[in-house]
């Protein structure tokens, strides 16, 4: 995994924070040139950015990675930097034989 891949990935979670917190300041920024009430639109901003980032993070626990695709970018590598909890792909698999054996990582119990 690549600087830039592995920042990107690093960069997701606020990334949706960062949509969370977009819709809240649309909601304030209506809420204040509608009601001209600036309590409220501070009300309204909570709850729409904490409404927004419950369904965000549901969205992104319901994601299931493609099985075809051997590296994804959510998939960080381990403190020593091995990359053993990633699923492995022989050859086969890489070139789209969905026949072939998926090798899983190998965990030391002890």
């Amino acid at each position: 995994m690549t600087d830039r891949q592995k920042g990107k990935a690093l960069l997701k979670p606020f990334q949706l924070l960062g949509i969370a917190g977009a819709l809240a300041l649309f909601t304030g920024f209506f809420v204040i040139l509608s009601l001209r009430n600036f309590d409220l639109a501070l009300i309204f901003s909570g709850v729409v950015f904490i409404v927004a980032t419950v369904v965000l993070a549901m969205l992104v626990l319901s994601y299931k990675p493609n099985p075809d695709v051997p590296v994804y970018l959510d998939r960080f590598e381990t403190e020593e930097g091995d990359e053993e909890h990633r699923l492995r792909v022989d050859a086969d698999a890489a070139l789209g034989d969905k026949n072939a054996v998926r090798e899983e990582p190998h965990r030391d119990e002890a």
